[in-house]
């Protein structure tokens, strides 16, 4: 019970803590979002993909915890700044080869 009581303790000052506080690296996601996420406060791209995290989550609809969220072969960033492609689709000219 005690345990019990202190790990739920510990949780409500983690969320109250963290709730609304952008992290320093200006991910674009709260702390708390960070958290629910896996992705690590101190870094603004968990992927290395070159798209932030909260752009990733909010913007493209991609993973932040996966550099190729469509398991193309092209990283998330590559698709989105270098070749224009969708990085959650595969083959996004629907040709049937993958991009």
């Amino acid at each position: 019970f005690i345990a019990e009581t202190f790990a739920l303790a510990i949780t409500a000052m983690t969320i109250h803590n963290f709730g609304d506080i952008v992290d320093s690296p200006h991910s674009r996601l709260t702390n708390f979002e960070e958290w629910q996420l896996g992705t690590p406060l101190n870094d603004p791209d968990a992927d290395s993909d070159g798209a932030t995290d909260g752009d990733e989550v909010n913007k493209y609809g991609t993973d932040p915890n996966d550099d190729d969220t469509d398991d193309d072969g092209l990283s998330d960033g590559d698709e989105i700044f270098k070749y224009g492609t969708d990085p959650d689709d595969s083959d996004s000219d629907d040709e049937g080869l993958e991009d």
